[in-house]
């Protein structure tokens, strides 16, 4: 890990001369400031200062004012400490570098409400547990023509197509170069159900690095897709005749040895799982109605899990079927000869594109444990078809009002993250949905305003 040394030799030998310092709020977008080189390497013993007002931004970046400590005593100022193992170069910014940080206050502190030191916690807690939590992702998203890109869905393809648009093979290949520019290894980007829909997955790696790179990678989608033109959207449903956008996250547990645990020790190609994984399905099970608020963070998120035939998205895991929320997958068993076992990993497959990648992730790995912990066991494995009327026993919250109401009545969550973090997000999500139903929308206008 660079030290201040370090990083200012890692700046001068990349001629850098502006440092972006971000760090992501609770709606997961990156919030930070612009700093000269060297006023940068000033500020590393103390921070870059913030008015905590910032954490109270709604999606636009409109201060909203809550009734939280930070509110009553004025909006003092909190500390953004650059980590230095997330410094790097923007390629497509010249003599720009970026680099994200923790929020401490001035007694040194830290801030609670920090998504980042949540998920930071969750890991200390599986460490100190005697387990390596490890995650990657899958990422989809519509890439648009800029003029008016919601007015219509663009031309259909097909899934895993090979032909592009004009203007996406150039988007491509620049966004391949950046990311390996900037270290993030990017296993495959591939065409999805959706047209111009596309997705991108992460190489699995620890949770802090899989939130921090998914941070980046959508920001870097959206910003190279404004420079050719395009605009991207992470929402999980932009057009309501096409396919929605999600955030597969996939987690597994090692041994301090990096021995997989998710396996059972039959040999290769079994897909049972473990007691351990059973445990840890059975705890995100349990919470999947508490916790729906953090994967499905927005109005539009229900949209999503309300399309997949004739009922909802449910309470469910399986094994390989891709139908349930939860879904155990297998890979190829290591190459170590023939007792060799297959790794298994699990599949959230609920989260919606738009959700905050560290609360998402604290989240999931916070619920499994707490299965882990209480010995937990789930339900037996869904082997149906999960949209049928079988399921309609396992229900999810199917609206946010609803999500955030079992979010306030949980009386486990409070124990696995932060309340403060929990009560601001409820804040800003009961702000924020109170702000879309005293709207009109588009529906409304058009189909009362001609004739009542």
């Amino acid at each position: 890990m660079l030290n201040a040394e370090g990083a200012n030799a890692f700046l001068e030998q990349n001629e850098i001369e502006l440092v972006r310092v971000e760090w992501p709020d609770l709606h997961g977008l990156a919030r930070g400031k612009c700093l000269s080189t060297s006023h940068f390497l000033d500020c590393l013993p103390s921070g870059v200062p913030f008015a905590s007002i910032a954490l109270h931004m709604d999606v636009k970046g409109d201060a909203t004012p809550l009734p939280t400590a930070a509110s009553k005593q004025g909006w003092p100022n909190f500390f953004a400490h650059p980590d230095l193992s997330t410094l790097h170069l923007l390629p497509h910014e010249p003599h720009t570098a970026q680099v994200l940080s923790d929020l401490f206050y001035l007694d040194g502190s830290p801030v609670t409400q920090s998504p980042r030191f949540a998920l930071r916690e969750v890991v200390r807690a599986f460490n100190d547990a005697g387990f390596q939590p490890i995650v990657g992702a899958e990422i989809e998203f519509y890439l648009l023509p800029s003029q008016n890109p919601l007015s219509s869905p663009p031309a259909p393809h097909q899934v895993n197509h090979l032909l592009f648009s004009l203007p996406e093979p150039s988007f491509f290949s620049d966004l391949h170069r950046y990311l390996d520019l900037v270290g993030v290894t990017c296993e495959t980007c591939s065409a999805e159900d959706g047209p111009s829909q596309f997705e991108i997955c992460l190489s699995p790696q620890d949770p802090l690095s899989l939130a921090d790179t998914s941070l980046l990678v959508k920001n870097v989608v959206k910003q190279l897709a404004a420079h050719h033109s395009l605009t991207a959207t992470f929402l999980s449903k932009p057009f309501p005749e096409s396919a929605g956008s999600g955030f597969h996250l996939h987690q597994s547990l090692l041994s301090p040895d990096s021995q997989p645990l998710f396996s059972s020790d039959c040999g290769p190609l079994d897909f049972r799982p473990s007691g351990l994984c059973l445990n840890f399905i059975a705890g995100q099970l349990s919470l999947l109605p508490d916790a729906c608020a953090f994967y499905l963070p927005t109005v539009n998120a229900y949209k999503r899990i309300h399309t997949r035939g004739p009922f909802p998205l449910s309470a469910t895991w399986g094994i390989e079927n891709r139908t349930v929320a939860l879904r155990v997958v297998g890979d190829s068993p290591s190459s170590c000869g023939e007792r060799s076992r297959t790794a298994l990993r699990l599949e959230n497959r609920l989260i919606a594109g738009e959700a905050n990648p560290y609360l998402l992730t604290a989240v999931a790995l916070a619920s499994g444990l707490f299965g882990i912990q209480h010995r937990l066991q789930p339900p037996p494995p869904v082997a149906h078809n999960a949209y049928d009327k079988r399921t309609r026993a396992h229900p999810l919250p199917p609206t946010l009002r609803q999500a955030l109401d079992c979010l306030k009545k949980s009386k486990t969550l409070p124990t696995l993250l932060p309340p403060d973090l929990i009560r601001l997000f409820l804040a800003l999500k009961s702000q924020e949905l109170s702000s879309f139903e005293s709207s009109t929308t588009d529906w409304e206008k058009s189909t009362y305003l001609p004739w009542l």
